[in-house]
């Protein structure tokens, strides 16, 4: 791996991070007014907030193993136009993680309904409900967890290829 490889790959874990907050303030949009009260975030604010950014890192980190792969291949293969490659790459990289992550965010979502029943998230908010919102997020996170293999797999598909020739 190359110095600007190295780069480009911090310069998109960042993009990813950023990226990963901004959906994390969207999901949450409708808590945050009842999160607060006088002046001071409630605990069960705060465990939800961590179990959404550490899910979504989980799968951040399997996409960036993945994408280092990805770059090191375009490097080899394409010396013109590789900084191209390496973008579309990216974006499709961080547009699967974004979207693997939505997906089991609602899965997660559904399982809860049927594990805790069907509650209202803003009341659990109002009464700050820790319990509740720690098995919201354990479910989260072991949901990731569980299917890392699979989403390893779907991103290998969008690896670019080398193409061998073939002599017989």
């Amino acid at each position: 791996m190359n110095t600007t490889s190295e780069i480009l790959l911090i310069i998109c874990c960042i993009i990813t991070i950023a990226m990963g907050i901004f959906i994390v303030q969207i999901l949450l949009r409708k808590l945050r007014l009842k999160s607060e009260s006088e002046t001071k975030i409630k605990i069960s604010y705060g465990i939800w907030i961590m179990s959404l950014f550490v899910a979504y890192c989980i799968n951040t980190a399997k996409t960036i193993e993945i994408l280092n792969e990805a770059y090191d291949t375009i490097m080899k293969v394409n010396q013109s136009d590789a900084l191209s490659k390496i973008l579309q790459t990216s974006s499709v990289f961080i547009g699967l993680n974004i979207l693997w992550f939505i997906i089991w965010y609602s899965l997660s979502n559904v399982l809860s309904t049927i594990l805790i029943g069907k509650r209202n998230i803003i009341k659990e908010m109002e009464q700050d409900n820790i319990s509740y919102f720690l098995i919201r997020g354990v479910i989260l996170v072991g949901v990731i967890i569980s299917f890392l293999i699979l989403y390893e797999s779907i991103l290998r598909v969008f690896l670019p290829n080398i193409k061998v020739p073939f002599y017989y």
